[in-house]
């Protein structure tokens, strides 16, 4: 019989972004009252403009959702949330680093998921990382392409035993030539379905602004 012990939260967000663009799991989240759920992606939703004052690019996301920064250290994480008090039942973060030259976007998707899988693996055993799709490969959600130019790496994370409830994650991986980027969709399995269709709204919407970071 599986020992059902509490296990460890996760955290999409940590401080190894800078090292090599891997946002890794982590322990930070905290324990956090349920309150009251966000729009579900039937209902008709508003959206605004979002210009991101730490990386070169701009998206679209829902007027009732609230922005933030997630900093740790040097690093910076653009956050969007539909319940700030309620920070892990759902966010959405997206995040660049210049790319190394002499790194394809290939290899480095190979080694975040070597490292992402060793990692959770150690909080837990029952942790999944699964890649969905490439650029060459049909997804069912349309997470192989971003704003219908840059093509991307699907992956999907499963933190079955995660506290206080079973979490999911999808992370989009992709380069604009110059930057590598990160989006990810994280939060409670149910809330992460339910808004699935709004990560991809943001994804479509990415436009690359001509800036340095």
């Amino acid at each position: 019989m599986k020992d059902h012990q509490p296990k460890a939260d996760v955290s999409p967000y940590s401080t190894t972004f800078s090292r090599r663009g891997v946002l890794q799991a982590g322990g930070l989240w905290v324990a956090s009252a349920l309150l009251e759920s966000c729009a579900t992606p039937e209902q008709k939703i508003e959206w605004k403009s979002f210009s991101s004052q730490n990386f070169p690019y701009s998206t679209e996301y829902p007027t009732s959702w609230t922005t933030t920064v997630f900093r740790a250290g040097d690093e910076k994480i653009d956050l969007f949330l539909p319940n700030a008090r309620n920070f892990p039942k759902l966010n959405i973060g997206i995040a660049a680093i210049a790319k190394d030259s002499k790194m394809s976007i290939e290899e480095y998707v190979s080694t975040l998921m070597k490292e992402e899988s060793a990692t959770i693996s150690l909080i837990d055993p029952e942790n999944k990382l699964i890649l969905i799709s490439t650029p060459d490969t049909k997804d069912d959600n349309g997470f192989n392409r971003v704003a219908n130019s840059y093509p991307a790496f699907h992956l999907e994370f499963d933190f079955p035993d995660a506290i206080p409830e079973h979490q999911k994650r999808h992370k989009v991986v992709f380069t604009t030539g110059s930057h590598i980027w990160e989006a990810v969709l994280h939060g409670y399995s149910q809330e992460v379905q339910k808004n699935l269709p709004v990560f991809k709204r943001m994804l479509d919407s990415f436009q690359l602004r001509q800036s340095t970071i």
